[in-house]
């Protein structure tokens, strides 16, 4: 029970989310990205009180990545604000303007990226990243 009072006071009081309201937690979502279907859960997405947006965040527990960690991590926020992206022009909301940050709970520290890579780059992301992994596998199972 402490735990949660803590988490509700942290979000109660973070700047991040003034003006905005709960809208979904721990929502499941799919997106297809070439021939990948990956699947998503983003911890809480918020709608701005006017209507005019919406945010993504994703609670952290562990340390702050930095440097290349710091850019891989930002892939799961692209993937997650591409998968709303789709979800809000399925249902008759094109062009939403889509924030997405983490906030690592144990430091009280948001960052949110300014420059997530676009579709086409997550796209070449997750491609990159899968083709990584192969070759890794491959080269275990040489050994």
């Amino acid at each position: 029970r402490d735990r949660i009072e803590r988490w509700v006071e942290t979000a109660e009081n973070l700047p991040l989310l003034e003006d905005y309201v709960l809208a979904e937690t721990e929502t499941d979502r799919e997106i297809t990205i070439g021939a990948t279907t990956l699947r998503c859960r983003m911890d809480a997405v918020f709608r701005r009180l006017d209507g005019s947006g919406w945010l993504i965040v994703d609670w952290k527990t562990g340390k702050k990545p930095t440097g290349q960690d710091m850019k891989r991590a930002e892939i799961q926020l692209a993937m997650y604000k591409e998968a709303l992206r789709r979800q809000l022009a399925d249902t008759g909301i094109p062009n939403a303007t889509i924030r997405a940050a983490f906030h690592y709970v144990r430091l009280n520290e948001t960052y949110e990226p300014t420059d997530l890579p676009s579709p086409d780059e997550l796209a070449q992301s997750v491609l990159s990243t899968l083709d990584d992994s192969d070759n890794e596998q491959s080269g275990d199972s040489m050994q």
